[in-house]
């Protein structure tokens, strides 16, 4: 075999495991410990303002059914997340980079449901990036391509959280 096909051969073989390292992350799915984390950390986050907006609230609702758990445990834990001083305000942390790169995604998106992002919740979800070693580059770059170029308020937003259940 010549010197060129081999290089060629390596590359096909390296492309398929990327391939096949990209599609087994996208199948991982998210433990009790994650799913907790996740609900839990959009929660902080929508408190972040000292507001709730319905639209917020709607958003939680539909990820706490996504996650798994109870329609009134979900409505408790909006209701009292500006009140309950037993939460402990701390970024999540995730088994894996691709739940928190979803989380932030999702983060992202939810930060967006009531019209503004605020610094708060800005800082939060970098705190949450740097606990789960994203790059700030990375981070940066889903913020501006959601606020340039997404209206989540005219159209059905697919949450990144689906990609684990």
């Amino acid at each position: 075999m010549s010197k060129k096909s081999q290089i060629n051969l390596d590359c096909t073989s390296g492309l398929k495991s990327s391939l096949n390292i990209l599609r087994d992350a996208s199948q991982m799915k998210l433990n009790v410990i994650d799913r907790s984390n996740y609900f839990k950390g959009l929660l902080l986050l929508v408190g972040k303002d000292k507001k709730i907006s319905l639209e917020e609230k709607k958003w939680m609702k539909k990820v706490g059914e996504i996650l798994g758990f109870e329609k009134t445990f979900c409505e408790e834990a909006i209701n009292n997340v500006l009140f309950n001083k037993n939460i402990v305000d701390e970024p999540p942390a995730f088994s894996e980079k691709t739940f928190a790169q979803s989380f932030l995604k999702d983060g992202i998106k939810l930060a967006f449901a009531d019209h503004d992002i605020n610094n708060k919740e800005h800082v939060f979800l970098e705190q949450i990036a740097v606990k789960n070693n994203i790059s700030p580059l990375w981070f940066r770059n889903e913020l501006e391509s959601f606020s340039n170029g997404n209206d989540i308020f005219h159209k059905e937003v697919n949450l990144e959280v689906q990609n684990h259940i």
